[in-house]
């Protein structure tokens, strides 16, 4: 009888593994695919050689998540890269009163949860980038990003007070950049929302895989198709803007 020999995996290949059967369990659709692809790989078939081009890093994961919709505090939490341990939690906060005129606060936030930092803009507030930018080392990060903060009142005798300040005022399709964990290692992805003082809509987010490798804002991997789990499955292989989710 044949025997075979057996083979350890590297460290990079076993977290990439590690990555992919983590999304198959956050997507049954999916699921048996990306584990016969991690099973391939284990057992060696993983070593065939692929083009360089179809060897995507980027794991992009649509979304349709409203937040702040109703009067009152709201809060959306996001595990990014589906391990079970939520990355991100974004707040907002939404206080209509009446009485002696009108007051009427609108606060949208977030900050970090389990260690990660939000990308921050000018005046410290966080980013909200279009599409296309780098974010990495370089970046300016913190734990707490003031996204959107808005005051208007009124009294019964005609004043009125209104501020704003912040960088998703009334914006579309703009790109929240992040680090965070995995095995310890720093890992940057970003998140697409269209918000506005108090309200806001995750529309997708995306991490890159390799360890402390930038991302860039808006060009992702079309679902999984880039991953072993397409590879299995016989996808054909191409990165696609992720506008166009």
């Amino acid at each position: 009888m044949n025997t075979r020999t057996k083979a350890c995996l590297s460290a990079q290949l076993d977290k990439k593994v590690e990555s992919y059967l983590a999304n198959a369990c956050a997507n049954p659709t999916i699921g048996s695919r990306l584990f016969a692809a991690a099973t391939l790989t284990v057992m060696g078939l993983g070593s065939l050689t692929i083009p360089e081009a179809l060897h995507a890093e980027v794991v992009f994961t649509p979304a349709n998540h409203r937040i702040g919709v109703h009067s009152g505090e709201a809060r959306v939490s996001l595990d990014v890269n589906h391990d079970g341990i939520n990355d991100l939690v974004f707040s907002a906060y939404n206080l209509f009163s009446f009485s002696s005129g009108f007051h009427v606060r609108q606060f949208l936030s977030v900050r970090e949860k389990n260690g990660s930092r939000i990308l921050e803009g000018d005046g410290a507030y966080a980013a909200a980038d279009v599409a296309g930018q780098l974010i990495g080392s370089n970046g300016q990060f913190g734990t707490v990003g003031v996204m959107a903060d808005c005051i208007n009142s009124g009294s019964g005798g005609g004043s009125t007070f209104h501020s704003s300040r912040g960088l998703w005022l009334n914006v579309k399709n703009r790109f929240l950049g992040f680090e965070f964990a995995i095995n310890g290692e720093v890992h940057y992805g970003w998140a697409r929302l269209n918000a506005t003082c108090g309200q806001a809509t995750l529309t997708g987010y995306a991490y890159e895989t390799v360890p402390n490798k930038p991302i860039v804002t808006g060009s992702a991997v079309g679902g999984f198709a880039n991953t072993l789990g397409g590879l299995a499955g016989g996808a054909q292989m191409k990165a696609v803007p992720a506008e166009a989710k």
